[in-house]
């Protein structure tokens, strides 16, 4: 499916580019009214009592606006606020400001218009105005925007505070944020990607990926606030996840590009291959690093919905512009990829070479002794998770802002000034009460310890003709750390005043008829606490279910998932216990610039969310080489190491590109910004480092072969519905032995062109072997194989065509100057040589095969190159005994390995029963078609025969090319010199050629004596499907003069063959 699809966009390349640029320029456009669609709102559970008892105010009272925007002004030095001077300065301006802005400012109330004793502090040195804004959402904050440079006084000393200021103050530094990853990061990232590549070009490739991640996650997310609600605080996160997955996206596409490249691969199949599998993986784990971000849609609160909406949308986004426009690009820039390189050019690594370089050797000494390191490093890990216990949570406030910040300073002042007029206080809304009610309740809930004082009625409706009225009550909390103790104690103290007890002297009043609901923002972040620790549960199996499904489908193993999620689980536990040491404890404060506290529960649930994704999407890239190698027929552990040491650089090169871009974000003024941001860098270099490297390696060595296992039914499953790793046409890992360190690539080619030097001009000198000249054709491997000049029409081939997995053979087209480039598709067998006579043997001349579903012995037929439905005639062989398959490791595999051995006995029996039946109808059909009395090869030849290959006693014969011989070498009788009759049926369903175009060998002088058959008439097919027989011809008698052994091109043949027709 990948294979198809990157032939697909290169086929549509123009089409494919222009509809992307035309969709990014679209989000781009889109991108632009973002910020009128963000909000400031989200972080509580929309079903709590809290949010009912603010639904019940709103709806009765109207919106509680009191503390929109809260000023408190200092009166002058020796003076107090009743300075009749400094009492008009101030009061004449908020008149003024209220005046000019009637659209933006519902009211003003200050302490010179209403004299309310409350708004201002006893020793009169301090009052305060309230300014309500007018609006809904969104509106508020833009609202305050509008008048936000009109409220200070000159030369009054004022403090500028208030719910809209403070999230105003976030709103800014999240701004601050995604300029400050753009403009510091992503030059950073380009000069390390440099540092990657090697050259400017290749790295301008993922950082172009990541422009356009950013330009179009905008817009995505503008379309998703247009339906839904979204949080400004989801921008940064989806800048955040988005530009680095992006980068790191587009740096496995190109390295695994360049790794093509270097292979010898021309420029399509190398983005073909590139998308089958480095492509592969990449969607897969933008499928699962999706899955994990999803599972913040358990939750209530609409801040993890929008959050994860947005970085769902830009995960999505990063894998379709890896495989659309990369692919693309790296298309049209082919050998290019590595133009303006910096500094010497170096050839990329060969299996081997990865195998034995730096992260081979890190992860082989990990798996060399895996309990003398998965011990220490587990015990390390865990001692890292213990300050985890002291994690508390607590909700978004000032105290996210610097400790030196302007409107943090302001907030701090107005609360330790005037502690009950607190803009985020605790609020008790009762309905259908009566005064004794209301009574009861108010002395009930004042016993509770941590309130800056006794609850007063702030609003209540008019009372009815029974006597009811709905009232909201109103106090605030001494330390905000007491937030969710102070509001359970009120809940408890209500409980039991409703279950008929109390402690006040109230208690026993009848509550009948009327309800409370507890409210205000203390109790809101208790209830979205609640909310979230309720839904973690689900959350986690959501993850572990989805994860292990999606990695058994990626991987086919149930272990490796299993596997992954301890590694993850382990990585995550070690890194939240750092963040709590930090960010709760307070180790660090005052040198990274923020305030020790609680950690808002909402960003643990993203934090969790991200780090599982993120861990997620290394395990994919690792394990998928690892899988790669094993499938190339390499044992477990050369796989793991392999798989190691080939990812290796890449994933520290992608972490610390990541580590870039998330470390700008640790420099946010914003903490739970820098909770990100921290978590994500400790995540990574722990994740990318001592698990990866170290930790899984030597984790999968004790697994050993038990790494692979899942049940057969589920095997089955995911071969069925294609999900299993792909395979390349050219699996090269095949080729490299890891055991002896000997890279069979690099052997001399296997080739054969069939040119004499004197035939054709400018041909290669040589018939068997490797051409001479070549510049650097290898054995099973795709590269050129360059030669000084071919002849047109040259063929260059395996040993043994037939195979799979053996190099498939490449033709020049007649027309062609030399020299000429041929590009090799699959591997050819190592152990084999071509041989002068145009065959394949063994060094050893081995006469046996096992092929893929039958084995044959060569035995009288020498040399020759069997069909399926040949080996099946063949007798087993008996010469060789099978090689002892290698003791696998691990309980289940041992047990695998003997059931596995009794199904291929039961199997290999009902073949024996198969061959048997076969070879019998093979003979019955052979011995009707002889009663047929078919005609000889030569007696009439403008007479039509079947379709049929022949053999003569001295050699094999292959098919012919075009017009001499027209069918597949699966096909294949013998014919007999002596009397030209057929001696074998030929194959039902074969289409007739005419005797004319076989050309058959036929001598003039008709004898039909011994000195006939010693002559070996031969087919015009010999050595290459594109050459005649090593046979010369004399156009005047056509006589066999094999002792020539000069082999002529078919072009020639033919021109021969129309003279000799002309005369």
């Amino acid at each position: 499916m990948f294979s198809k699809w990157g032939d697909f966009i290169q086929r549509h390349r123009k089409l494919v580019l222009a509809v992307m640029i035309v969709l990014v320029s679209a989000l781009g456009i889109v991108g632009q009214r973002l910020p009128d669609y963000l909000s400031q709102s989200g972080w509580f559970d929309p079903g709590s009592d809290s949010i009912k008892a603010a639904e019940i105010e709103e709806s009765t009272f109207g919106r509680d606006n009191s503390a929109d925007i809260v000023v408190m002004y200092d009166a002058p030095a020796g003076t107090t606020v009743d300075d009749k001077a400094f009492a008009t300065k101030v009061q004449s301006h908020l008149d003024q400001l209220e005046k000019n802005n009637p659209h933006y400012i519902d009211g003003i109330a200050s302490y010179w218009n209403t004299k309310q004793a409350m708004l201002t502090t006893k020793d009169k040195k301090h009052a305060m105005a309230s300014i309500r804004l007018k609006g809904w959402g969104n509106d508020i904050l833009k609202n305050y925007r509008k008048i936000e440079k009109q409220i200070p006084i000159e030369g009054v000393s004022q403090h500028l505070a208030g719910q809209t200021p403070v999230s105003g103050a976030l709103d800014t530094g999240m701004a601050k944020d995604i300029k400050r990853a753009e403009l510091m990061g992503l030059p950073i990232v380009g000069v390390l990607l440099i540092i990657v590549f090697g050259g400017v070009l290749a790295a301008l490739l993922p950082l172009l990926v990541g422009g356009l991640s950013i330009i179009g996650s905008t817009g995505i997310l503008t379309l998703i606030g247009m339906t839904t609600e979204v949080n400004a605080f989801a921008q940064s996160c989806v800048t955040l996840i988005g530009l680095g997955l992006a980068i790191d996206y587009a740096l496995f596409i190109v390295s695994r590009f360049r790794e093509e490249m270097a292979e010898g691969f021309d420029t399509h199949t190398a983005v073909t291959r590139t998308v089958a599998t480095a492509g592969r993986t990449v969607v897969f784990s933008a499928i699962m690093v999706g899955v994990s971000l999803s599972s913040m849609l358990i939750f209530p609160q609409a801040f993890l919905k929008s959050v994860a909406y947005g970085t769902i949308s830009a995960v999505v986004q990063a894998a379709i512009l890896s495989l659309t426009i990369l692919p693309i690009l790296l298309s049209y820039l082919g050998k290019r990829i590595d133009a303006l390189h910096i500094g010497p050019r170096k050839k990329e690594p060969t299996p081997l070479q990865l195998y034995n370089g730096l992260w081979g050797r890190i992860s082989g000494g990990a798996m060399k002794r895996p309990a003398a390191t998965i011990v220490p490093l587990v015990f390390i890990m865990l001692v890292m998770a213990l300050p985890m216990g002291n994690l508390k949570f607590g909700g978004i406030n000032e105290t996210y802002l610097p400790p030196n910040n302007e409107t943090r300073l302001a907030q701090e002042a107005f609360d330790k000034t005037f502690p009950e007029m607190r803009t985020n206080p605790v609020k008790v809304v009762i309905t259908g009460s009566t005064g004794v009610q209301t009574g009861a309740i108010m002395a009930e809930i004042n016993q509770v310890k941590g309130l800056t004082g006794e609850f007063h009625i702030t609003k209540q409706t008019k009372v009815d003709e029974s006597g009811k009225a709905t009232t909201v009550l109103h106090s605030g909390v001494v330390d905000m750390k007491d937030n969710a103790k102070v509001v359970s104690d009120i809940r408890e103290k209500l409980d039991m005043l409703y279950a008929g007890g109390g402690t006040s002297a109230f208690a026993g009043t009848n509550m009948d008829g009327s309800h409370v609901y507890v409210g205000g923002n203390p109790a809101l972040e208790k209830d979205s606490i609640d909310a979230l620790l309720r839904h973690l549960p689900g959350m986690a199996v959501y993850m572990l279910v989805a994860i292990t499904i999606l990695m058994f489908l990626t991987f086919g193993s149930l272990v490796l998932p299993i596997k992954a999620i301890l590694m993850t689980l382990l990585s995550m536990a070690s890194t939240l216990g750092i963040l709590t040491l930090i960010f709760i404890d307070g180790v660090g404060a005052n040198a990274l610039n923020f305030t020790p506290g609680p950690m808002m529960s909402a960003v643990l649930v993203l934090i969790v969310a991200i780090l599982f994704g993120l861990s997620t999407d290394y395990e994919i890239f690792l394990v998928s080489r690892m899988v790669e190698a094993h499938a190339a027929g390499h044992t477990t552990q050369e796989s793991i190491r392999f798989g190691t040491a080939s990812t290796g650089r890449i994933i520290t090169a992608a972490a610390a590109i990541m580590i870039v871009v998330t470390g700008a974000f640790g420099f946010s003024e914003i903490v739970m910004m820098k909770y990100i941001a921290f978590g994500m860098v400790i995540a990574l270099l722990l994740d990318a480092t001592i698990v990866r490297m170290l930790l899984v390696p030597a984790v999968m060595r004790v697994l050993d072969d038990d790494n692979w296992w899942a049940p057969a039914s589920l095997k089955r499953l995911q071969h069925k519905i294609g999900l299993k790793e792909s395979e390349l046409d050219d699996p090269t890992l095949a080729l490299v032995d890891f055991t002896t360190g000997t890279d069979l690539r690099e052997q001399p080619a296997l080739v054969s062109t069939g040119v004499g030097a004197a035939d054709a001009a400018g041909g290669a000198a040589v018939a068997a072997g490797a051409i001479a000249g070549s510049a650097g054709g290898t054995a099973g491997h795709a590269k050129r194989i360059s030669a000084a000049a071919l002849a047109d029409a040259s063929d260059v081939r395996s040993a043994r065509r037939i195979d799979p997995s053996l190099l498939q053979h490449v033709s020049t087209e007649e027309g062609f100057s030399a020299p000429h480039t041929f590009t090799a598709t699959r591997p050819a067998d190592y152990g084999e040589q071509v041989t002068e006579d145009g065959y394949a043997k063994t060094a050893a001349e081995i006469d046996s095969y096992d092929g893929a579903s039958a084995v044959f012995s060569r035995g009288s037929r020498q040399g020759g190159v069997l069909d399926q439905a040949d080996m099946l005639d063949q007798p087993q062989p008996t010469s060789h005994a099978a090689e002892p398959e290698e003791e696998p490791h691990g309980f289940f595999a041992r047990r695998r390995a003997r059931k596995r051995a009794n199904q291929r006995k039961a199997v290999e029996d009902i073949r024996q029963a198969q061959r048997a039946a076969q070879l019998r109808a093979q003979r019955e059909a052979q011995a009707a078609a002889q009663a047929a009395a078919l005609a000889s090869a030569v007696e009439d030849p403008y007479t039509y025969i079947d379709e049929t290959s022949y053999t003569a006693p001295t050699a094999q014969v292959g098919d012919n090319y075009d017009e001499l011989f027209q069918h597949t070498d699966t096909q294949r009788q013998s014919y007999q010199t002596e009397d030209y009759e057929a001696v074998d049926a030929p194959r039902p369903g074969l289409r007739p050629v005419s005797r004319r175009a076989m050309r058959i060998n036929r001598l003039e002088d008709g004898r039909g004596d011994a000195a006939r058959r010693a002559r070996s008439p031969h087919s015009a097919y010999d050595t290459a499907p594109d050459l005649v027989d090593k046979t010369g011809y004399s156009s005047d008698s056509w006589a066999d003069t094999r002792n020539d052994n000069t082999p002529i091109s078919t072009a020639e043949l033919m021109r021969r063959l129309r003279e000799e027709d002309e005369s």
